[in-house]
């Protein structure tokens, strides 16, 4: 099996915060690529279940479990 080349992109509705995680494989390599941009210093109140959101799914996405099986011979 491969691992499926894809990017997960989570962000602020505003476009203030933004997580790109990608995972993708080349031969016997495996590559993880995880960022994090955030263009406000500064997040009101009224924000805060968006940005508790936007963490959560940033956690969950980086506690994925990657499943390696020896191929049979």
């Amino acid at each position: 099996g491969r691992i499926s080349s894809g990017i997960v992109s989570p962000e602020i509705p505003d476009k203030s915060a933004k997580f790109t995680y990608k995972a993708s494989q080349t031969g016997n390599s495996i590559s993880l690529v995880a960022n994090m941009e955030i263009t406000r210093a500064l997040y009101y109140e009224s924000d805060y279940a968006l940005i508790k959101e936007f963490f959560n799914q940033i956690i969950s996405k980086e506690s994925e479990v990657f499943m390696l099986k020896k191929k049979a011979i």
